[in-house]
């Protein structure tokens, strides 16, 4: 079998950016570990501060975020047998989703000519113990609509969005 080569399709578009980040994992808390970075709430922010400068750099006519789930690292503090031993002060239940909240609105608020906001839940966002009970990730559902009422334009889906931006179709999902 051979590689054939092919040519890059030109398409023309009107200079929308499609920004495409997932995993934050609010409210997980590392510290001290040989080959991990620290991580928390702070390191959320940072990173999210440096993907807005970054996306504001780059000066589009038109900006797409899509945020591919895993708002929070739990819930329920109990998605892993000891998930609980690995948590920010308050990083689960109502207090982490509004935690989160928080960050995403200040992030999303930086952003220049943000046109839309898609929410994909993750595997991190139930709010039960078992993803069997809550296979739909309600915490992201929960996070687009409180986004949706600061007046972003959300679109969700707690499995996969298909979209056709600026003549290039997009499927977002998380894995």
């Amino acid at each position: 079998a051979s590689v054939r080569k092919v040519k890059a399709r030109k398409v023309k578009g009107a200079g929308t950016g499609v920004a495409v980040l997932s995993d934050f994992h609010i409210g997980a808390k590392v510290t001290d570990m040989l080959q991990t970075d620290d991580f928390g709430y702070d390191v959320v922010v940072d990173r999210l501060n440096q993907a807005a400068e970054q996306i504001n750099r780059l000066n589009y006519k038109k900006v797409e975020v899509a945020m591919l789930g895993d708002f929070i690292e739990t819930f329920t503090g109990l998605n892993h047998m000891n998930s609980w031993q690995q948590l920010e002060y308050g990083g689960y239940g109502a207090n982490v989703t509004i935690i989160a909240y928080n960050i995403l609105r200040d992030f999303l608020a930086q952003i220049n000519n943000l046109e839309r906001v898609t929410v994909v839940s993750g595997n991190h966002d139930r709010t039960t113990i078992k993803a069997d009970i809550d296979s739909h990730g309600g915490v992201a559902q929960i996070l687009a609509f409180m986004l949706e009422q600061s007046n972003f334009n959300v679109k969700f889906d707690h499995a996969l969005v298909s979209e056709n931006i600026d003549g290039i179709r997009y499927i977002f999902t998380h894995t």
